[in-house]
């Protein structure tokens, strides 16, 4: 997914990269496909696979494919727990490094 993304903000195109990665409009298929089965990608539980693919959308949300489905997944996956003390983490660490610069 991410190069995919990569290569769409570049602007860059090639038939191989068609072939093996395919395209963003294949890919927001599979994504949405997924999440129709259940809230996360494998179903009913938060997995690797939710944390990996997602990661895209937290630095690229622009990127966010417009799909209800994974605006809702996007949504779920950052209010969890873990990814909001994780975002906590990071802003105060940035700040101390401003403050340091």
């Amino acid at each position: 997914m991410e190069p995919l993304l990569l290569l769409r903000v570049a602007g860059l195109s090639h038939p191989v990269i068609g072939e093996t990665l395919r395209d963003v409009d294949t890919m927001t298929a599979r994504l949405a496909e997924a999440l129709e089965r259940g809230p996360w990608l494998l179903g009913e539980r938060f997995s690797a696979a939710d944390l990996l693919c997602v990661s895209p959308f937290g630095w690229l949300p622009d990127l966010i494919p417009d799909h209800p489905a994974i605006r809702d997944w996007v949504r779920r996956c950052e209010e969890r727990p873990a990814a909001q003390r994780t975002r906590a983490r990071d802003a105060a660490s940035a700040a101390r490094a401003a403050e340091m610069a």
